[in-house]
């Protein structure tokens, strides 16, 4: 039993060997024991009983009591002759000091008999028992505490754990692929451009528009070539100057044709360009699956089988069932 909590060396130094009753007692001459201080007590020299308690619980003393039984009576006299002495408050710490001890022990000192000790001792000792109780609730909320607070501590390291693995699964299962963008691309018309910026229905708009225009301005031209290529005198089965007007109003509508189809298509050219580089994007990145390594998968758990099979028996049939689990 540890007595480093019992030890009240300076109760009694610094007092006289004079008995309470002013009856003189001289110090034993060999190391008391514990029936001296229990004859102290029942002859009511409570000052001496202090001291030979004290001496005796001392753990600074190479001869201090360590047997268990001993040390409670020591302990139980010490105490009552403090409450004997007027000292209540240090006998209740004696007894908190005591009794915590014990209870650690799974080993509760015993109250002090009212018959044998008086009532201001048995007292003093509920008074140390329910400071006692007291604390060791409030330790056992804290132990209590604790453990939830490790068990939730320990939830969120494995939660965080397991979602730094499944990131780094998912990390490991995709890869980005950065596709980098050209400014001359971006000059090129019929919405070249927009594509590149992957803008595909103002890509689609641009083209088809100037490749009407371009068309209209193509098909201009040819039809003002052919008709100029024919002279009015060329005409077969019409009169010269009849010939020679259908054929300038044909080409005037072919020159305005293909003139409008220029002047169309370099403005839709010059637009999707500029809108093009204004809205450049200098790249792009895209992220996409992969196969995970063989090591970094999870290991998959064989799924329960059961196989029904016939089986050949001597003057009969059957059937054998197997299975994997």
């Amino acid at each position: 039993m540890a007595v480093t909590l019992l030890a009240t060396s300076g109760l009694a130094r610094g007092q006289g060997d004079e008995a309470s009753g002013g009856t003189a007692s001289a110090q034993p001459a060999s190391q008391p024991t514990v029936r001296d201080v229990a004859a102290a007590y029942r002859g009511a020299r409570f000052d001496e009983c202090v001291r030979l308690a004290t001496r005796l619980l001392d753990p600074k003393r190479a001869d201090h009591l360590t047997e268990p039984n001993e040390v409670d009576a020591a302990t139980t006299y010490l105490g009552t002759c403090l409450v004997r002495t007027g000292r209540t408050v240090q006998a209740e710490d004696l007894f908190e000091r005591w009794i915590y001890e014990g209870a650690k022990r799974n080993a509760v000192p015993a109250k002090p008999n009212v018959a044998l000790y008086g009532a201001a001792a048995a007292e003093a000792y509920e008074i140390a028992y329910q400071r006692v109780s007291t604390t060791l609730e409030m330790e056992r909320k804290e132990a209590l505490a604790a453990r939830d607070k490790a068990k939730d501590d320990a939830d969120e390291r494995a939660k965080a754990e397991e979602a730094r693995q499944q990131a780094l699964l998912e990390f490991a299962a995709s890869e980005t692929v950065v596709t980098r963008n050209r400014r001359w691309i971006a000059t090129i018309p019929f919405g070249v451009g927009q594509f590149q910026n992957r803008k595909s229905g103002l890509g689609w708009l641009f083209l088809t528009t100037e490749v009407a225009a371009f068309g209209a301005t193509v098909g201009g031209m040819l039809v003002e070539l052919e008709l100029a290529a024919h002279a009015p005198g060329q005409v077969e089965g019409r009169r010269e100057a009849d010939s020679g007007a259908e054929l300038t109003q044909g080409e005037e509508r072919a020159r305005l044709t293909w003139v409008v189809g220029l002047y169309a298509f370099t403005a839709l050219a010059a637009g999707g360009i500029a809108e093009a580089h204004l809205n450049f994007v200098p790249q792009f990145e895209q992220k996409r699956k992969r196969s995970i390594p063989e090591e970094l998968r999870e290991p998959v758990r064989p799924q329960a089988r059961v196989h029904i099979a016939p089986l050949g028996l001597p003057g009969g049939a059957g059937l054998g069932v197997t299975g994997t689990f």
